[in-house]
């Protein structure tokens, strides 16, 4: 799958250049944050990263052939013995000799021997510096793909390490790593035990990392060369013997072979030898090679492949595609096609391609040569412009309700393609799960070059990634944001950072931090005139309030954000305030005033159609029924509020309801089934880092334990409880 370029073949020239690979497709999604601005984060509902289901590989090439005592050496026998730790099997070679086929081949053989996953990731060592994968987001990949959360103020690739091997401790699991560059890459991504392995992909020997198995890939011979040729011709439909024989007479290199067979395929009218003429000057640079490589194509197939190649990502998709090249999506997809058929892309599991490193490279050559700087700042606002738009629907699918960073109607409407539609939150968070990597890859490129829709991209991100735990991706974007806002003077922009930076200090403990950031969000969004964002920082505010005592602050903060949502918000707005006026009445015994209030609220999102809305409502409806006494009412509104959750895999908000069900019952005086729900609320309270439930749950269950007369137990509880608060700076418990 690449192009070759000379008659007389040159090695070391072909593998500066050359190449064809294979990369996903991708379509950008972020999501945003609060629906009904309620305290607690949505979990991760039926996404793609459930446990067990893994990192899936590349789908990789459609005829595989010349590796068959290569990928017996690594799914072999042999490669089943017992070491003193994970196994270790190491792909090298030269670049286009076909190691990431030869891992994708290998992975699916050895699914059955290790059952509990399989995770891919490619760390794209030779990519662009924004598009490289670090070792805390890869650590981070792959426990959310195990369905582990670890302390989201964990955030050093050390400790994230030692919370995967513990992990993965007697689990049977395959990591693969693709395009590694040297040993340290790989420790602290490897599981632990005998019984799971990691297969690594290096141009080079990985100096210090000892591995079990190593299989060196090197050119083909001739035979296997013909072999090869003459196979791509006839999955092709265009069976010539004597043409492979020509190919494998010059080209030895797997990607090379694959990639003239692949012209010739699609060019059967032509002969080889005026598709690979060229005239006689010396080619000394990529960009050179990959224009002779590409000499059958359209003008606008190269302009898709130039386009492409600085896209920072690695999966393009038709969307993207189009964007990048500013064509109509019909027009981009017929264009990848055709790229696809000369051997220049491959296609991914998704819907979509990738490219290889070495086509990239070159094809950037080109771009560079041809395009000016203003072609491609345009190209790159494009697609700023695009994921904004999708991190925006994504926010939608996910709340039912827009926010301060939404984008303009205008700037939507002058997209080339439409932005996806989102049918469910489960569908967005999968495809989150998916882009993620590409998502930040863009961010991060959309900060290197000062864009003005930088702020608004990255603060769409934001609540995805607190969803699953990329802290240090956060707090890196917000604060890199937050000084391109501050030199260019958008004070909204500023507010956003500094909102989003609050959200993390508030969900890791820190509420002092918390409080400051929200404070200097709440004076920028008072200066740009923004009722929106003030009632969101009031909102925050209150429930700050709320959980350490203060209830005549938060009285304050209920009030204001009613205000400001009277102003100019939604329902959902006026909603969320009155959820806040009720909570404060029934913190302070005014139970008429907190009925009143949250009937009000879940009136209002049945009116605007939001679920986690109606859910929440319901939650403190069903609380404040059990704080008077009418248990009946309570299990029902509870009930109610559960199922929502279930259904929205809010596994946060179950958590706080397991623990209002579990006050119920020990109300009615069925501990047993008090003790499973405060037990269930603990449970999830941990899978997903939620600090002030687990410590709720150890206050019920001490509780509890004290009512049956199990002092030891509720003493353990208590002390659990009082750690957790005190590091939350929580004085005391507050239900």
């Amino acid at each position: 799958m690449a192009t070759i370029i000379t008659a007389r073949f040159n090695w070391w020239l072909f593998a500066v250049l050359v190449v064809l690979s294979a990369a996903p497709a991708l379509g950008l999604v972020v999501e945003a944050r609060r629906p009904d601005r309620e305290e607690s984060d949505p979990a991760p509902g039926r996404s793609s990263l459930r446990p067990g289901a893994g990192l899936p590989p590349p789908v990789g090439t459609r005829v595989f052939t010349g590796r068959a005592e290569c990928l017996h050496q690594l799914i072999g026998p042999e490669a089943a013995r017992a070491t003193a730790g994970p196994l270790i099997l190491a792909i090298t070679g030269l670049g286009g000799t076909g190691k990431t086929e030869l891992a994708a081949r290998a992975t699916r053989e050895l699914t059955a021997r290790y059952p509990d996953g399989q995770f891919w990731l490619e760390l794209r060592t030779y990519a662009a510096a924004e598009s490289r994968m670090r070792t805390a987001q890869a650590l981070r990949l792959l426990l959310n793909a195990l369905g582990v959360s670890p302390d989201p103020q964990m955030t050093g690739a050390l400790a994230l390490s030692r919370v995967w091997r513990s992990a993965t401790a007697g689990k049977k699991l395959l990591v693969v790593l693709d395009d590694v560059d040297h040993a340290d890459q790989v420790r602290p991504l490897l599981p632990a035990g005998q019984t799971c392995a990691a297969l690594v992909t290096s141009r080079h020997a990985l100096t210090g990392l000892d591995p079990d198995i190593a299989v060196a890939l090197d050119v083909f011979s001739q035979d296997e060369a013909r072999t090869l040729a003459n196979r791509i011709l006839e999955r092709t439909g265009h069976p010539d013997p004597s043409t492979a024989t020509v190919i494998a007479a010059s080209y030895r290199l797997p990607l090379a072979v694959r990639q003239v067979a692949d012209l010739k395929a699609a060019n059967p009218g032509v002969r080889l030898s005026d598709l690979l003429a060229r005239d006689d000057r010396a080619i000394s640079e990529a960009t050179a090679s990959v224009g002779l490589s590409v000499r059958s194509l359209p003008a606008e197939a190269r302009l898709v492949l130039r386009r492409t190649a600085n896209y920072p990502g690695s999966l393009i998709s038709p969307e993207i595609a189009a964007v990048v090249a500013d064509k109509p999506l019909r027009t981009a997809q017929a264009l990848l096609a055709d790229l696809y058929h000369h051997g220049l892309l491959l296609p991914d599991r998704r819907v979509g391609y990738r490219m290889h490193d070495l086509v990239r490279a070159a094809a950037q050559g080109a771009a560079t040569a041809r395009e000016t700087g203003r072609e491609r700042a345009a190209c790159d606002d494009r697609l700023f412009r695009y994921a904004h738009a999708v991190a925006s629907e994504a926010t939608r699918a996910l709340y039912c309700a827009d926010d301060v960073a939404m984008p303009a109607r205008n700037d939507v409407q002058n997209l080339r393609v439409a932005p996806p539609h989102f049918p469910s939150t489960g569908a967005a968070l999968a495809w989150l799960d998916d882009q993620h990597s590409d998502l930040l890859a863009i961010a991060r490129r959309s900060v290197a070059q000062r864009s003005p829709c930088t702020w608004r991209l990255i603060y769409q991100l934001e609540y995805y990634q607190r969803l699953r735990g990329f802290y240090d991706e956060i707090v890196d974007l917000h604060s890199q944001a937050l000084r391109l806002t501050e030199e260019t003077g958008d004070l909204l922009g500023q507010a956003g950072m500094h909102q989003n930076l609050g959200l993390v200090s508030m969900r890791t403990g820190n509420y002092p931090a918390a409080r400051t950031r929200f404070q200097r969000a709440l004076d920028l969004y008072a200066a740009t005139g923004n009722p929106t964002g003030q009632a969101e920082i009031h909102h925050e505010l209150h429930h700050i309030d709320c959980w350490l005592g203060d209830l005549a602050s938060a009285r304050v903060h209920a009030e204001a954000e009613f205000q400001f949502a009277q102003a100019g918000g939604t329902l959902i707005d006026l909603a969320a305030a009155h959820v806040d006026r009720g909570l404060v009445d029934r913190l302070e015994g005014q139970h008429d005033g907190a009925h009143r209030h949250l009937s009000t609220s879940l009136h209002l999102y049945e009116q605007a159609g939001q679920p986690r809305g109606i859910a929440t409502a319901h939650r403190h409806l069903g609380l404040l029924a059990a704080d008077v006494g009418e248990h009946v009412e309570a299990h029902t509104h509870l009930d109610q509020a559960m199922a929502r959750y279930l259904e929205l895999g809010d596994i946060l908000n179950q958590a706080d309801t397991h623990i209002g069900l579990a006050i119920l019952q020990r109300h009615v005086g069925d501990l047993d089934a008090a003790s499973h729900h405060a037990s269930r609320a603990l449970d999830l309270s941990g899978s997903v880092s939620h600090w002030r439930g687990q410590a709720e749950a150890h206050h019920e269950l001490a509780t509890l334990a004290q009512t049956r007369g199990r002092h030891d137990a509720a003493a353990r509880h208590r002390q659990e409880a009082s750690a957790i608060y005190e590091r939350l700076g929580i004085p005391t418990h507050h239900g």
